[in-house]
C-alpha cells in the first residue's frame, strides 16, 4: 500500500521503517522540515512529496505521529485536500477531549480512523536493541493497521476491551511511574534517584589522582586577561578560583582496569537514571535523542557554582552544543564536605544528595541551580547531558 507519515522524526522514521519492512511503499512531506528530519528520512528511502496536500491525494493510509500545534493542522490538511482513506492517529498523548474532537472530526469527513499509542523508544535502540516497542491499536479498522505496522521493529497489540489505545498507554505510563527506583520527584521536572550506584569511597582520591595526571589545563588566558576553558566560556580569575576543576578525559587509553569499570558502572547508572526520569516525565521521551560524554566537576574548599542552567551559551557564542540539552543529570560519586548543597531556584528547595544518588532536572532556564560553596573536605559530581537536534563529536545515541 502507499502509507504517507506525518511526519518522519525519531519515532516517526520508527513507523515507516517498519511499513518498508512489510512491503509498502512509504512517503513524507517535508516542505518546511527540519535539515535532520529531511536526512532522516532520505537515509531510510521515503518518498517526499513535498506537502501534506500533495500526499493526500497520493497515499490510501496517513499516520500521523506528532503532538502539540501540529495535531489539528496535519488532519485538517488532509480533510481539505480530499484525503478518503485510513488515518492511524499516533499523535502524542495529550488531552483526551481533543482526542476524541480529532476523531470525531476524522469521521464526519468519512474518513476511516485508527486510534494508536506508542509505548517504547525509537528504532534503533543502541543502549539496548531489544528494548520493548509496542504499537497500540484501537477502533473498527485496528485490525487492518496491525497488518501494517507489525513485525520486528513494532509489536502491534490491538486492544479488546473498551479502553481507547491512548488510555492503556497512559496506564502502563501511571504503572511504570510506580515501579522506576527510588526516588523523589520534587516538581518542575526534578528529580532525586537514591541509591543508583554503590560506590567505594576508598577508591575515589587514588582514581582521581589518576584522572589529574592525564587531565590538561583547562584555562588558556586570552589577549584580555579572560581566562577561557575548553568550550570557550570566559571567567575572571576570581571566578577561576571558586569554581569546581573539571575533568574530561575519563576513560584514557591505557587506563587501568577498574578505572574502566568504574566509568562503566557510572555510564550505566545515569543510563538506567534517563530511563527511570523517562517513566516519571513520560513526555521527556520525545525529546531524548543522543547523550553527551561525560564530565568530572570536584569541589574543593571554597568552590562553589553561582545560579546558572545548562541551556545558557553566554560568553562562549561559537560553542552551542549547550542550546541541545533537554535534560541534565548529576550523580554525586565523593560527598565528604561541609557545604555543597544543591538550590533550585523555581521549587525554593535547597538539599543535599548522598554519594551514590543522582538529581536529573530539565536543563533549561526552570532547571536553574546553584551549588553552595563547599567550607570543608571534598564534592565530587558526575555529568552528563541528554538532548537532541544538532549533536557534535562528544554525544552518543541514547
Amino acid at each position: 500500500m502507499k502509507i504517507g507519515i506525518l511526519h518522519p522524526g525519531k519515532m516517526g522514521a520508527s513507523l515507516a521503517q517498519a511499513c518498508l519492512r512489510n512491503g509498502h511503499d512509504v512517503f513524507c512531506a517535508l516542505n518546511g522540515r527540519s535539515e535532520t528530519t529531511k536526512t532522516r528520512a532520505n537515509s531510510i528511502g521515503l518518498i517526499d512529496l513535498g506537502t501534506i496536500g500533495a500526499m493526500s491525494q497520493e497515499v490510501e493510509v496517513i499516520i500521523s505521529i506528532c503532538m502539540g500545534g501540529g495535531v489539528f493542522p496535519n488532519a485538517e490538511e488532509a480533510i481539505k485536500h480530499g484525503f478518503t482513506g485510513t488515518y492511524i492517529d499516533a499523535n502524542h498523548v495529550g488531552d483526551k477531549n481533543q482526542e476524541v474532537y480529532l476523531r470525531e472530526m476524522l469521521s464526519r469527513a468519512r474518513i476511516r480512523y485508527v486510534e494508536a499509542a506508542i509505548y517504547g523508544w525509537p528504532y534503533p535502540h543502541v543502549e539496548n536493541p531489544n528494548a520493548e516497542r509496542t504499537i497500540y491499536l484501537s477502533g473498527k479498522h485496528s485490525a487492518f493497521a496491525h497488518r501494517l505496522i507489525d513485525g520486528d521493529i513494532f509489536r502491534g497489540s490491538i486492544c479488546e476491551t473498551q479502553e481507547t489505545a491512548k488510555d492503556i498507554k497512559r496506564w502502563r505510563e501511571n504503572r511504570d511511574k510506580d515501579k522506576t527506583m527510588p526516588h523523589t520527584d520534587y516538581g518542575y521536572g526534578i528529580v532525586e534517584f537514591h541509591n543508583v550506584l554503590a560506590v567505594d569511597e576508598a577508591f575515589i582520591p587514588g582514581w582521581l589522582e589518576r584522572r589529574r595526571k592525564v587531565e590538561p589545563h583547562d584555562y588558556t588566558i586570552d589577549e584580555n586577561g579572560f581566562y577561557v576553558n575548553r568550550g570557550g566560556y570566559k571567567f575572571t580569575k576570581a571566578q577561576v578560583t571558586e569554581a569546581p576543576e573539571r575533568y574530561l578525559n575519563l576513560s584514557p587509553e591505557g587506563a587501568p582496569s577498574n578505572d574502566m569499570e568504574f566509568h562503566t558502572k557510572l555510564e550505566k547508572a545515569m543510563f538506567d537514571c534517563i530511563h527511570a526520569y523517562s517513566n516519571v516525565y513520560p513526555e521527556a521521551k520525545d525529546c531524548l535523542q543522543w547523550r553527551s560524554d561525560a564530565h568530572v566537576a570536584v569541589y574543593g574548599i571554597g568552590a562553589g557554582m553561582g545560579m546558572h542552567h545548562d541551556n545558557a551559551i553566554g560568553g562562549a557564542s561559537e560553542n552551542e552544543n549547550p542550546i541541545y540539552n533537554v535534560v541534565s543529570g548529576s550523580l554525586v560519586i565523593y560527598d565528604k564536605c561541609d557545604g555543597g548543597e544543591l538550590y533550585f531556584r523555581f521549587i525554593d528547595k535547597r538539599f543535599k544528595p548522598l554519594s551514590g544518588s543522582a538529581v536529573f532536572y530539565p536543563s533549561s532556564y526552570m532547571g536553574s541551580h546553584a551549588v553552595s560553596p563547599t567550607s570543608a573536605g571534598m564534592r565530587i559530581s558526575y555529568l552528563e547531558f541528554f538532548g537532541q537536534g544538532t549533536r557534535s563529536g562528544q554525544t552518543r545515541r541514547i
